[in-house]
């Protein structure tokens, strides 16, 4: 069976999508982009220059707008915290009293023990309390009581 140019450019396309699957950055997809663009230059009537050239161009311009575009509006970052940020809002439990001199303690989070310092030091947090997270400071977590 004999392929139509198309049918590869379409194939190449498809591969490339179902790649940037597993390789986000959205530089298959603007390669995938290039390879509908050499599909488009087969059906156009192009030879293989010229669908090499329109897969070219293709593929710079999806670089230079559509992943920018992307990148801002898909992998933007606000809705996925992660490291010391994605504690913020969560719940701990003090495992060592507050000193209330200074407003230090402990506090364990998902199985991790942190160094904590009470908020506004007006209130005694002893080991048990539960606290919510409201600020991270270096490797210090600043707690309120709940």
């Amino acid at each position: 069976m004999i392929y139509d140019p198309w049918h590869l450019w379409t194939i190449a396309a498809l591969i490339l999508l179902i790649g940037e699957i597993f390789v986000p950055g959205m530089i298959l997809g603007c390669l995938a982009v290039g390879a509908l663009g050499g599909m488009a230059g087969d059906l156009f009537g192009l030879d293989l220059d010229g669908q090499i050239i329109t897969a070219s161009v293709t593929t710079i311009l999806a670089f230079i707008f559509l992943r920018p575009f992307a990148m801002k509006h898909l992998f933007h970052g606000e809705s996925l915290k992660t490291g010391v940020d994605a504690l913020i809002g969560k719940t701990a439990v003090v495992t060592s009293d507050f000193n209330t001199k200074s407003g230090y303690g402990r506090c364990s989070i998902d199985g991790d023990d942190w160094k904590a310092k009470h908020e506004t030091k007006e209130t005694s947090l002893t080991k048990g309390d539960i606290v919510k997270i409201v600020a991270v400071n270096s490797t210090i977590l600043i707690v309120n009581k709940l």
